[in-house]
């Protein structure tokens, strides 16, 4: 079968909801109910939280991260909780959820999968980074959001793997992904119920002179940290200049480099580096 006409395969399974997209993990359906209730106590986010040692020990490791300082370690799930506080914690908590979807189902997905998740890891990295340093935004709503970004790509690659002509040849599949991964994206958050702010962050994946408004939101984050991942890469040639952006205008971001790379963010390598440890390959199940 042809480039186009997995091209189309793809548009048509979309429109007509043939399209195989995951189901959110009860898991986060809990956490994101349980911590939008007005009346939730540190006992019931704690109990909730509970339900998964590797979600506990995750959120006192981001607790314990750049993201928060350096201020006294914690050691436990309500002292953690506390610190982030319940939206931080519900984002947090969705973050680590999401990872587990990017996990391979099959071996022959793994090399794919990785590839992906480098690019993943390190664009919520740079988003967190980037809205601590220069915006109001939540670093850990960043976070989620510049994971979720390529969050379409994930139905997009199982249905590849149906043609091995295609599937087998990185380029075409980053391009097919490149096609349509917003689409299916905005597609997913939809059928999960997440906000609309979320929804515009996967929906504007390389809109480069996407200009909502003049105040700064959190899609113009997640596109300033993808621009900067590309710096020093081909994928550089493909993007406009950064004083052309008009999400570049509306953070105080100070000086550029020469291969137009984000202040902000050069100085803050080791922060990016720590926050990227936090989020390993999810491993085979």
């Amino acid at each position: 079968m042809s480039e186009k006409s997995i091209f189309l395969q793809i548009y048509r399974d979309l429109e007509s909801g043939k399209l195989d997209i995951p189901i959110l993990p009860d898991l986060a359906t809990k956490i994101r109910e349980t911590l939008r209730d007005p009346a939730v106590t540190i006992n019931d986010a704690t109990k909730i939280i509970g339900v998964d040692p590797s979600l506990t020990a995750y959120l006192i490791k981001i607790a314990n991260s750049p993201l928060y300082g350096r201020l006294v370690p914690v050691a436990n799930p309500q002292s953690a909780i506390i610190r982030l506080g319940y939206v931080s914690t519900r984002n947090i908590s969705m973050t680590y959820v999401l990872r587990s979807m990017f996990r391979p189902k099959v071996r022959k997905l793994k090399p794919v999968m990785q590839n992906l998740w480098i690019k993943v890891s390190q664009l919520a990295a740079l988003s967190a980074v980037l809205a601590k340093r220069v915006s109001k935004i939540d670093s850990e709503l960043a976070l989620t959001a510049g994971m979720m970004q390529d969050i379409g790509a994930l139905p997009i690659i199982t249905k590849l793997i149906q043609y091995p002509e295609v599937f087998n040849q990185p380029m075409e599949v980053e391009r097919i992904i490149d096609q349509y991964s917003n689409k299916v994206g905005a597609l997913m958050l939809h059928k999960w119920n997440f906000h609309e702010d979320m929804v515009e962050v996967v929906r504007s994946r390389k809109d480069w002179m996407r200009d909502k408004s003049p105040t700064p939101d959190l899609a113009d984050i997640v596109l300033l940290a993808r621009l900067h991942s590309y710096v020093g890469t081909p994928k550089m040639r493909e993007c406009p200049p950064l004083y052309k952006i008009p999400a570049f205008h509306k953070f105080n971001l100070g000086e550029t480099g020469p291969e137009e790379s984000l202040a902000a963010l050069e100085e803050a390598k080791e922060d990016v580096e720590a926050i990227k440890q936090l989020l390993p390959m999810p491993s085979m199940s």
